[in-house]
């Protein structure tokens, strides 16, 4: 089948999915559409209790069976001026210039393309084409939770190609990762006389995934919004009365913003345009665009105390943040990372969700010890949640060899491997089925997790032509 004929059918699929909304945790309207698309070609579909889908295509004479994976929901950011209920509206997509993008806000390209790729795959008519099975999982931008509550009978494929890749020819290994959710009750007080309201706000940051974006050296909104609110603690005596950031626990924060009772506002404006000087200095390359003002604002009935609100500074610019370290093999993949994800602080109380991610078991527990002892000692409850494994490279294998021939043979130069920081649910999937073989690959995207998500339109078909070539290779090896 010619790549461009494919690739103009996977897109209409792609524009399709992208008319049904689907948060993280909010995937009914997908899931729904999911079982009618399968109903109307005949395919058998079941769903587990998590809510996963299963369809599968069968075809004449067919000797191998083989999982094409990929996860329904999507991480939802838009830009600060863009109206959109990602609970109700659909992705408006965009073609500019040879990619695909949206209207001011994320794409869902992850992993809306890789639905669509699997779809039409199952559609597409080819010689020496396997059995299918589809795999469609839910929640895995919040921690994976459909791939940890699989159904461990669901599958009987003995391979399985995940479809959650960016830009890489193939992905055979990943970090694993875990989530922190910390919280306080600081207690509210009066506001002394003579104290004036102002609002401070960090926006213009590029963000992005904080896996794979993390080494980047860009900024993120939350911890700069620390620094600034430890600058205006202290010595100026400024009392929090609101506090957020950031969309996603994976996505680095592109804006926050924070509320201040302040005896002296013109002291206030001096010392954030001295660390504004600082800030933009420190990331004129990384992150050119951040914008931080002063504004009017209301002012609020009670605070919390200028101590309380230092406590909450120190949090936010002592955690762990960025890289923390780096693979001693491949000296440039991070090894180790945490990301402020979303912080909000208001008068019922103040919350904090990290994302940590590692290679390494023992360094995410020391990564984790780090962050529970910077809590207690600052007098913060914090607990973990959603721990899922890594997934390490197997090394040589059956389905690598036959994925290596194939793309050597359409690409006609030798594929690249690569083991990314970002997570998979390779990794769960694996331990669930000991003995399958795995890899991920998928279409070139570009800043994903973030209102500048695109993917180029070339290398959608070029993706399927590749898988095509694998598929065909599996079923019928000898000759091709």
């Amino acid at each position: 089948m010619k790549s461009d004929r494919a690739q103009e059918r996977i897109v209409k699929i792609f524009r399709e999915i992208s008319k049904h909304p689907r948060p993280s945790g909010h995937e009914e309207k997908i899931l729904e559409w999911l079982k009618g698309f399968a109903r109307k070609q005949g395919w058998d579909c079941q769903q587990d209790n998590a809510g996963n889908i299963l369809i599968r295509v069968n075809s004449e004479g067919a000797s191998k069976t083989v999982c094409l994976q990929t996860h329904c929901d999507m991480v939802c950011e838009k830009t600060p001026e863009k109206s959109h209920d990602f609970s109700q509206d659909p992705i408006e997509v965009l073609e500019d210039g040879g990619w695909l993008r949206a209207n001011g806000t994320t794409l869902g390209a992850d992993d809306g393309l890789g639905m669509a790729i699997s779809l039409f795959a199952g559609l597409a008519e080819f010689e020496n084409k396997p059995n299918l099975e589809l795999l469609i999982t839910v929640d895995e931008e919040r921690g994976m939770t459909g791939a940890q509550r699989l159904d461990e009978n669901m599958l009987s494929a003995e391979y399985l190609i995940n479809l959650d890749s960016d830009e890489s020819d193939f992905i055979i290994g990943c970090a694993g990762g875990e989530r922190a959710e910390i919280t306080a009750k600081p207690e509210l007080k009066d506001i002394p006389d003579g104290f004036e309201a102002a609002k401070v706000t960090v926006s213009g940051l590029k963000g992005g995934h904080s896996g794979v974006d993390i080494h980047l050296g860009r900024a993120n909104a939350v911890v700069l919004a620390g620094e600034l609110l430890e600058a205006c603690s202290g010595g100026l005596g400024s009392m929090l009365a609101s506090f957020s950031g950031g969309a996603a626990s994976n996505a680095i924060a592109r804006d926050a913003e924070f509320t201040l009772a302040v005896e002296d506002r013109d002291t206030l404006e001096c010392v954030i345009e001295t660390e504004r000087d600082r800030i933009r200095h420190n990331f004129q390359s990384a992150d050119p665009n951040i914008e931080i003002k002063v504004l009017e604002a209301e002012l609020p009935e009670k605070c919390i105390s200028s101590g309380q609100t230092g406590k909450i500074a120190k949090l936010l610019t002592s955690l762990p943040g960025g890289p923390v370290s780096y693979r001693t093999d491949m000296p440039k993949v991070v090894e180790s990372s945490c990301n402020a994800g979303i912080c909000s602080f208001s008068p019922s109380g103040f919350s904090l969700t990290l994302s940590q991610r590692s290679s390494n078991t023992k360094r995410l527990d020391m990564l984790n010890n780090t962050i529970e002892n910077t809590c207690r000692r600052l007098g913060f409850e914090c607990t973990f949640r959603g721990r899922y494994p890594g997934w390490e490279p197997a090394g040589s294998s059956d389905l690598l060899g036959k994925a290596e021939d194939a793309f050597e043979k359409v690409a006609g130069r030798p594929a690249e491997m690569e083991i990314i920081h970002a997570g998979l649910e390779c990794g769960i999937i694996s331990r669930k089925y000991p003995g399958i073989q795995l890899i991920s690959m998928g279409p070139e995207l570009k800043d994903i997790h973030s209102p500048q998500e695109k993917v180029k339109i070339s290398s959608i078909g070029e993706c399927f032509e590749v898988l095509n070539a694998i598929l065909q290779k599996i079923e019928s090896p000898v000759g091709l």
